[in-house]
């Protein structure tokens, strides 16, 4: 009866009523660390529908035999096509070679592919949110592979390569607006900002693009995109004898997560040949949703390769002050709800001026307000102790060429 209820008859691993039962107990035992595996077959249902569910059915039994020999009886069939692995009390290190490898053994099949996402945690608080982080891992390491799938695949490759086809039509544009030092007026950045250009050459709001594709996990290759188009820029600026300064990008949490993103950043860095500190990565509020220590941990290894942080957002969400008591950040980018108030609330204006302070005290943290949209907006800003400021006060985000000539240019 044990058997019946628990085992998945199959693949021999645990089912998911085993590992339902085995999640509310967690945080009821003595467990001082966890990791989590999430794994996904790539493709199982076409693979039924062209080879036959009996060869659907042996690559699931090779797979369970895979992760029970790395991850032992903790192994779970949580799906028709997922599987999760429970570490408990193992460090981070021996985790993390586990993880790497079970990746190894994956690599070397030939007639299957796992996406594979992992999570460490030293404690086993909140639980479920973690076993949510470790599956959005898997979920962004899975994207990036859809570009590589025939269209037959699944309805998100048909649209990722549809995607695709569409930036290389050039569909999509990069503009940038300048960031401005607010006591000597003078430009010492930019944020690149994407848009999009509908059948008819009218440019459409990112408002109206960004969070479909955030939803289908297909917003990774919309910040690639990005990322390559400001390092052929600045390739450029610095290759016609222009002015080349630090550009801000915006990566999805999508984005960030997946696996061998930074490497992959800094390779596009290196193919044109810039210093991955010309680019400033912003970490908006939505990244509090992650994992603190998966968090923390993807902050500093994107500083370990050398590109900038922002904090973006600031002041929209308690989690903020936690993150800046664990981590460096380059700038903070003060939200425009603050900069919308500061001429007339002086409740606001003490928020700000504090802020300011502290950032101060981290040593070399800028501070930047967004959103100036006129000169009363500039001057308390000014008067606050504001290092930097973006807005259309300065200028609204502009095509490459007229950015060209209007602060670039020498």
């Amino acid at each position: 009866m044990e058997q019946i209820r628990w085992v998945d008859n199959l693949t021999g691993l645990y089912n998911r009523e085993k590992y339902s039962s085995l999640l509310k107990d967690i945080e009821t035992k003595k467990i001082r660390q966890i990791g989590i595996v999430d794994m996904d077959i790539n493709g199982l249902r076409n693979i039924n529908a062209t080879k036959g569910y009996q060869s659907g059915d042996r690559i699931l039994i090779r797979i369970a035999a895979l992760i029970k020999s790395v991850f032992g009886v903790n192994s779970f069939r949580v799906g028709s096509d997922e599987f999760v692995s429970l570490a408990l009390n193992m460090d981070k290190a021996d985790f993390e070679a586990k993880v790497t490898a079970l990746k190894a053994k994956f690599s070397a099949e030939t007639d299957f592919r796992v996406s594979v996402g992992s999570l460490w945690s030293d404690n086993c608080r909140d639980i479920y949110k973690k076993v949510s982080q470790a599956n959005a891992v898997m979920e962004a390491t899975k994207s990036f592979g859809y570009k590589n799938l025939t269209a037959d695949y699944n309805h998100k490759a048909e649209s990722a390569h549809r995607l695709l086809a569409e930036i290389a039509e050039g569909r999509f544009k990069v503009h940038l607006q300048p960031k401005i030092n607010l006591q000597t007026g003078l430009i010492e950045g930019a944020e690149a900002l994407v848009r999009k250009i509908d059948e008819q050459g009218v440019i459409i709001s990112p408002d109206n693009f960004i969070p479909d594709y955030e939803e289908n996990g297909l917003i990774n290759y919309i910040d690639i995109f990005v990322l390559k188009t400001v390092c052929r820029m600045l390739k450029d600026w610095r290759d016609r004898g222009g002015r080349v300064f630090k550009v801000s990008v915006n990566v999805s949490r999508v984005t960030l997560i997946a696996e061998d993103t930074i490497k992959n950043g800094v390779a596009i860095c290196k193919k044109y040949g810039i210093d991955p500190c010309l680019i400033d990565v912003e970490i908006t509020e939505s990244f509090g949703l992650l994992e603190k220590e998966l968090l923390v941990d993807l902050i500093k290894r994107m500083h370990e390769a050398g590109f900038s942080i922002s904090m973006d957002d600031f002041g929209t969400s308690f989690s903020n002050l936690e993150l800046l008591s664990q981590v460096h950040f380059d700038t903070v980018k003060f939200d425009k709800s603050l900069t919308d108030s500061i001429v007339d609330n002086p409740k606001t204006q003490i928020l700000f001026k504090a802020a300011v302070s502290m950032c101060r005290e981290f040593g070399d943290t800028l501070t930047l307000a967004e959103g100036i949209e006129n000169e009363e907006q500039l001057k308390v800003l000014q008067k606050l102790g504001c290092q930097l400021g973006q807005g259309y006060y300065f200028a609204r985000p502009l095509p490459e060429d007229e950015f060209w000539e209007r602060y670039i240019k020498k």
